[in-house]
């Protein structure tokens, strides 16, 4: 489980991206790690664990939106 963690550390770290005054790319990030997460939770057979990730991955990414900060650009 150890390299799982260390793998999808660098995925996660990997989607992040700095620019001048901005960071993008956390929610993916995020996103990744409780994926891996609930991988693991099926793997050992925690069904309601990942159940739970899951709606609770899926109530974040819906309704975060509006707590986002919109960039100059857009």
């Amino acid at each position: 489980m150890k390299s799982i963690w260390l793998n999808i550390n660098r995925c996660g770290g990997g989607a992040i991206s700095k620019g001048s005054d901005s960071v993008k790319g956390t929610a993916t990030a995020a996103s990744l790690w409780n994926t891996a997460a609930i991988g693991i939770s099926v793997a050992y057979g925690r069904y309601e664990i990942a159940i739970i990730l899951s709606v609770v991955n899926f109530l974040i990414l819906q309704f975060s939106d509006p707590f986002k900060v919109k960039s100059k650009l857009e």
